[in-house]
């Protein structure tokens, strides 16, 4: 699997989005650019990580800066990771299963 992907579905009170492929810093501007459209239309943003290959730093950065900038507008993000030994790595070595747990 290559690249990034979104996939969007609404809710009862919010939206859904299911990402999958690789989130790393060639794709952070479209990463960005997805979590500013979803926060600006949407006040509960739900998004579940299925099928990552790869996660970088630099994706992990822009999790936490959604969470502030939601946080200072009164919206909620919440984060839901597919358990996987790679994703559960990844947080534990970066020290980002601080803020995000799978």
């Amino acid at each position: 699997m290559e690249n990034v992907s979104f996939t969007n579905m609404l809710t009862g009170n919010g939206i859904q989005t299911t990402i999958s492929g690789s989130l790393e810093i060639r794709d952070s501007a479209e990463i960005k650019n997805e979590f500013l459209l979803l926060l600006a239309n949407h006040d509960h943003v739900e998004l579940h990580f299925k099928n990552i290959d790869k996660i970088d730093l630099t994706a992990l950065q822009l999790l936490m800066a959604l969470s502030r900038s939601a946080s200072d507008h009164g919206k909620k993000v919440h984060y839901i990771f597919e358990p996987t030994a790679y994703i559960s790595e990844v947080l534990n070595n970066s020290g980002f299963n601080k803020f995000i747990s799978v």
